[in-house]
């Protein structure tokens, strides 16, 4: 990794020393990006199992609210800053976005249950931004709220959007073995997240800990999910970083999980962004060969000069016509888009009204007394799974659209490099192509983004659907299992008075959950398919106005030596031989660090 580091660092050099700033900042980029790659790490578990306790013991502080009567019942997002910052991002009643700065003290009265009771204040998610040893090294971390059952349409939410996250830690307890919703939700989880860890926290309250551990490994061994298991005590974390003690700490277990995240997260991270960046080191370098080997050639041969700068200019004159808006790869593009979007829409909306028929035709033939819970769950699993699917099909669309694009761009350039100077050799099939992540299974996914997009921007607008559905699950009656008007004998003296009614108030309370779910929904398909629209719109305008500007200055170079003398045109003739020269080794170092990767 320090190798790929170094050769990515020389290319910044090189870009910088040449006068190439849009080479240099695109390469600089990718190179903060290996500084800190950007790395999702979703906590999920039911509740009281520890899971904000153990986000607290991981960053080494006390963040996230934590105590017997305190459940978290917002999504929390702890990330790197420079400068800390502390904001909450919630709806108001008119359905209008805000982000509102907050204090450290009032991190509880939004994110928990006791300051935030079923989410009245419509929070989407908590955002903690802070200088921290663990985050900075491009861990992103989500504390999820607890669900009461994995059964239940939270689980079915969380797994729903766990391909935008890199890596699940799943948390429960030593009190008693995984049972079956938790193995169910572990299999599934793993078949969408590129690495499942499992935390079982609370070893000092449980002497019988490590049995329990030895009977969860059979258990995923027979589900078929390869996940290590890491017993951890947060309570032991926290004595040993208050009083500095190493054996405490290695007792905690949280060197082990810090360790397990650093080599099976970090790792597998900072291979992805040290890819990214040498490709993008290897382009600018081939780039500026491109320039520096045409004008050699020109002035080699001066006969031919002329012929060769008109080849050069229409090149350039090219290029210029593929960055305006008005350009056919541009049409397409933005007339995909807008047929993408209404398909999705079109096919989630049809989706929905399918489960909401569905629904209210079980709703009429339930026993609500012993049915309702089941009715429930599995109307939050179907609009969780109508939520993935549309997405997915953004995802897939998105690929498609983007292969349209690539394979345009590559018929409109082809004449380029026919007509221009013979020297020239830029693997344009490269340039417009998506390169694949390690991980075959991600590696497809659009979410995981063009080369520009990849990070965590597209994870955490996921996260910021999970939360939206997090909510209406804490704020829709017909999503809290025995409920307040369907609990409890209250519940069934009133359906032997009126079951017809109850019957009625049931529909109107699935009809204002869908209603609900389709409008969050709604806006995040729009707001995701604008999202990759103007980060593909922006890629390739700038991979064509890279090009652009090597041909420009190839042309502006070679009029400007051939107007010399012959002294300072041999001196020219050598140092462009050095460039050439140096950018070949550096071409070639990048070729040897992608081999070692």
């Amino acid at each position: 990794m320090k190798f790929a580091r170094d050769v990515v660092k020389l290319g910044v050099d090189a870009a910088t020393a040449y006068e190439r700033p849009d080479l240099q900042q695109r390469i600089q980029l990718a190179l903060d990006r290996l500084e800190r790659p950007d790395t999702i790490v979703c906590v999920a578990g039911e509740f009281k199992k520890g899971k904000s306790a153990l986000v607290n013991g991981l960053v080494g502080d006390d963040l996230c609210p934590v105590d017997d009567d305190l459940a978290t019942s917002a999504i929390t997002i702890l990330r790197y800053a420079d400068d800390p910052a502390m904001s909450v991002r919630r709806h108001t009643d008119e359905g209008e976005t805000v982000v509102d700065e907050i204090e450290r003290s009032q991190i509880a009265q939004y994110a928990t249950e006791a300051g935030n009771p079923e989410n009245r204040l419509h929070i989407e998610f908590v955002e903690l931004q802070i200088r921290n040893g663990l985050l900075a090294r491009g861990i992103t971390l989500v504390d999820t709220p607890g669900s009461g059952t994995l059964a239940s349409g939270y689980g079915a939410a969380t797994l729903a959007f766990l391909q935008s996250a890199d890596a699940l830690v799943f948390v429960t307890d030593c009190s008693q073995e995984l049972i079956e919703p938790e193995v169910a939700y572990l299999k599934e989880a793993a078949e969408r997240c590129a690495t499942v860890l499992i935390a079982m926290t609370k070893i000092d309250l449980y002497p019988e800990w490590r049995r329990i551990v030895e009977i969860n490994q059979g258990h995923l061994e027979r589900a078929g999910v390869a996940a290590p298991i890491i017993p951890v005590s947060t309570t032991l974390r926290e004595i040993a970083l208050g009083e500095r003690d190493r054996q405490i700490n290695e007792e905690s277990g949280f060197p082990e999980l810090l360790e397990t995240l650093r080599s099976e997260i970090l790792e597998q991270a900072g291979d992805r962004a040290a890819a990214e960046a040498l490709r993008a080191t290897r382009e600018a370098s081939e780039q500026m060969i491109t320039a520096y080997e045409s004008e050699l050639a020109i002035l080699n041969d001066p006969e031919g000069a002329a012929a060769e700068l008109a080849r050069l200019e229409e090149a350039k004159e090219r290029l210029n016509a593929l960055r305006g808006a008005g350009s056919r790869w541009a049409t397409v593009m933005n007339d995909g888009f807008a047929v993408l979007t209404s398909n999705v829409d079109y096919q989630f909306r049809s989706t929905m009204r399918g489960i909401l028929r569905s629904t209210e035709e079980q709703i009429e033939e339930i026993d609500p007394s012993g049915e309702w819970d089941e009715i429930t769950e599995r109307l939050q699993s179907d609009v969780a799974k109508a939520v993935e699917e549309a997405f997915n099909r953004i995802d897939d669309d998105v690929g498609q659209l983007r292969d349209t694009i690539s394979s345009m761009l590559r018929d409109e350039t082809a004449a380029i490099w026919e007509t221009s100077a013979g020297s020239i050799s830029i693997d344009v099939e490269n340039m417009w192509s998506e390169r694949e992540l390690d991980d075959e299974n991600i590696g497809t996914k659009v979410f995981k983004g063009l080369n520009a997009m990849r990070g965590s921007y597209m994870g955490l607008l996921m996260v910021g659907m999970l939360g939206n559905f997090v909510g209406l699950a804490m704020i829709t009656p017909v999503l809290i299992g025995a409920g307040l008007l369907f609990g409890g004998r209250q519940f069934l003296e009133e359906r032997k008075r009126d079951v017809t009614r109850k019957r009625q108030q049931a529909r109107t309370f699935v009809r204002q959950f869908v209603d609900d779910v389709q409008f969050e929904a709604g806006t995040r398909i729009r707001e995701t398919t604008r999202d990759f629209q103007r980060e593909m719109r922006d890629y390739y305008t700038d991979r064509i106005g890279e090009l652009a500007q090597t041909y420009t200055e190839a042309v502006q170079n070679t009029q400007q030596s051939l107007k010399q003398d012959e002294s300072s045109r041999d001196a020219r003739k050598r140092d462009l031989s050095t460039r050439v020269e140096k950018l070949t080794e550096l071409r070639r170092r990048v070729g040897v660090a992608e081999e070692r990767l």
